[in-house]
């Protein structure tokens, strides 16, 4: 069980993979498109048995919903809308970077083997406090931390998201003071050649979840809570719809945990595979990466790149520091 800061789960993952050892990790894949691919490889080399953390793949509504999209019960979809909230985690430290002197080290915490393969600061508590999720160090921010969840599901019920190539327009804002570095409000949008359009913004512009649009109709699925019914449509007799015998049934988990141990014993691929993680995980960060640039970059799904652009490609590597290395 792999649940520390995204920097770490990269060489975590390969190095179990390689002592034979199956593994339900944490999402997102790392940090940077090379720790997703490195996953991937060193799962499939290996043979193991890998479930990633993206659980809503066990939860009917989202499994219904991906269904009608795949089924046609929504006509042909033209568009995808996922957002996620990005505002309300970024509170951060808002001290000084680097504060003189440095706080001591508490006994006992290796801060050195905290911090890995992330890039070497003083220590401080805000970097291994739960603002560790907005340093960049340490994770990709909002865009692939938490907007993994989301993007899955929009894979999940339009495959042809990942295997087409497309052009990326993508606006964000992110702040940089303390140690809060990461993105927290963006605007993309994915425009694939036949008109497909995959839409992903942070809550300020869109409800949270992930919406389907056909040219009949639409569902947006979400998680449930209080006030939230978790999944509507369109048309309430969407909601109703019982599927047709040779309609595609989506993998059926009722459990991430039950299935995975279910598939340490048959072998098979958990609902939430390691292929299916290392795609929804990359797509967060090409948002960061396009708005960052401010460009417009086309990406290529077979070879896993941007086209042409040899900067847009670096900003998608993240170095390692203190000696380690995939």
């Amino acid at each position: 069980m792999i649940a520390t800061p995204d920097h770490w789960h990269s060489l975590m993952a390969k190095t179990a993979a390689q002592a034979g050892k199956d593994l339900y990790c944490e999402k997102p894949m790392g940090v940077s498109l090379q720790d997703g691919q490195a996953i991937r490889d060193a799962v499939r080399k290996h043979k193991r048995v890998f479930q990633a953390g993206t659980w809503q793949r066990s939860d009917r509504n989202f499994r219904f919903a991906c269904e009608l999209a795949c089924n046609g019960y929504l006509g042909k979809i033209h568009t995808v809308e996922v957002a996620t909230d990005g505002t309300k985690f970024t509170a951060g430290y808002k001290g000084p970077r680097n504060p003189q002197p440095p706080p001591e080290v508490p006994r006992g915490f290796d801060w050195i083997m905290w911090r890995g393969p992330a890039q070497q600061h003083p220590y401080h508590p805000a970097r291994h406090s739960a603002d560790w999720f907005m340093i960049s160090d340490y994770s990709r921010g909002w865009t692939v931390n938490w907007g993994v969840h989301h993007l899955d599901i929009a894979l999940w019920g339009c495959p042809e998201l990942s295997t087409e190539p497309f052009e990326i327009e993508s606006r964000v804002t992110w702040r940089n003071e303390g140690f809060t570095d990461t993105v927290y409000e963006w605007d993309a949008t994915y425009t694939y050649a036949n008109g497909l359009k995959l839409v992903f913004k942070d809550q300020k512009k869109l409800p949270t979840g992930c919406r389907f649009i056909g040219d009949k109709g639409w569902v947006r699925v979400d998680r449930q809570w209080a006030g939230h019914p978790g999944l509507v449509a369109s048309e309430d007799s969407l909601l109703e719809i019982k599927l047709r015998p040779d309609d595609l049934r989506l993998y059926h988990s009722r459990h991430r945990v039950a299935n995975f141990l279910e598939c340490v014993r048959s072998r098979k691929d958990p609902v939430s595979d390691v292929d299916a993680t290392h795609i929804a995980s990359y797509l967060g960060q090409l948002t960061e990466v396009a708005g960052r640039m401010d460009q417009k970059p086309q990406w290529d799904p077979r070879n896993e790149q941007f086209i042409g652009n040899d900067e847009a490609n670096q900003r998608l590597r993240r170095k390692m520091h203190n000696g380690w290395k995939l």
